[in-house]
């Protein structure tokens, strides 16, 4: 799946040169081929996914240390952004506190983190996590 997530978005930057082809607009956005090279100067690593929200790219890596890492991107400003609010390890963190158990799984929609967790009593449960306050949100039975 990662591999078919890595192949499109290179396809798709070669489908989508960079604007100094065409003569670049000032405020235009950032072509991806542009992101994709400085995401992965500032984390070396295996690009696994980039999206554009809100004028904001996130590009998930994998390091070369094996640790999945966000950099985020201002598509207008076209440079490395920090994105206010609480880190996915401490997220980590405060939803494990509530569900202990295994993560079986993470992600980040709508400005929360959303974790499938296996508790130790042996139920699927999800934890929303408010991403800028750490705030628990929700804890749901997920049934499968």
């Amino acid at each position: 799946m990662k591999t078919k997530i890595f192949l499109f978005i290179m396809m798709t930057a070669l489908l989508f040169p960079s604007n100094e082809l065409f003569g670049e607009e000032k405020g235009s956005v950032m072509p991806l081929t542009e992101v994709l090279m400085l995401a992965t100067k500032k984390v070396p690593g295996k690009v696994i996914k980039a999206e554009l929200k809100q004028g904001l790219y996130e590009v998930i890596i994998i390091s070369s240390e094996g640790k999945e890492e966000s950099v985020y991107i201002d598509a207008i400003k076209r440079k490395v952004v920090e994105k206010s609010g609480i880190s996915l390890d401490i997220a980590t963190k405060i939803a494990l506190e509530k569900v202990p158990g295994q993560i079986l799984k993470v992600e980040f929609e709508r400005g929360r983190y959303e974790f499938k967790i296996m508790s130790d009593s042996g139920k699927k449960k999800k934890v929303y996590i408010d991403s800028r306050s750490g705030e628990v949100l929700k804890i749901k039975d997920k049934a499968d």
